[in-house]
């Protein structure tokens, strides 16, 4: 669904949280209309193993909290150019989805965190950071 401008949050909500229950990979990149609660609803009562969400520019600390919470089998999160992104919401996905991948871009404050906390690092497989 990368790039659909003109899906409403609403048709979103429905395709998402129970239309399609054995799904396990969404691409939502550049879709406004993804929302933090949108995010944290996805998971639930799905198999969710890969997510993009590169380019969602409402997407912050609370869906990605919230996607942590529902989705702990999470393996793979493309975030890049989420910029209300912060410290809180990747220690929350490093703290629960043991297994997964991050691929972010605009993450300056992401490597000095990794630095200062080397317990994360040990938390999240691998980190793929792409430079611009």
């Amino acid at each position: 669904m990368s790039e659909c401008r003109g899906v409403s949050g609403s048709a979103l909500h429905a395709i998402l949280t129970g239309a399609l229950p054995a799904l396990e990979s969404v691409m939502l990149t550049g879709i406004p209309e993804v929302s933090n609660s949108l995010l944290a609803e996805i998971g639930l009562g799905l198999p969710l193993r890969h997510i993009s969400v590169a380019k969602c520019t409402a997407i912050g600390d609370e869906g990605l909290r919230g996607l942590a919470a529902a989705s702990p089998q999470l393996l793979t999160l493309r975030a890049d150019q989420c910029t209300k992104i912060t410290d809180d919401g990747v220690v929350a996905l490093a703290e629960s989805c043991k297994e997964l991948q991050v691929n972010m871009r605009h993450t300056a404050m992401f490597i000095i965190l990794l630095a200062s906390m080397p317990w994360l690092a040990k938390s999240v497989q691998s980190y793929i950071f792409l430079a611009d």
